[in-house]
């Protein structure tokens, strides 16, 4: 599955795209964004709130 995250801090906007992730992972992203203030996708880490949008494809 692919997931593309687009995030806007100090620095502007930028957008990350995510490939090949599992069913598994995409889950756990989903969860921390539910009850975390950090999560961390394949070593790089988001403050929650500074995520804008957040697409699976």
């Amino acid at each position: 599955m692919v997931v593309r995250l687009n995030q806007t801090d100090e620095t502007g906007k930028s957008e990350y795209k995510f490939k090949e992730l599992t069913s598994e992972e995409v889950g756990e992203i989903c969860d921390k964004l539910a009850n975390q203030n950090v999560i961390k996708i394949k070593r790089k880490k988001f403050e929650t709130k500074e995520i804008k949008e957040l697409q699976f494809g």
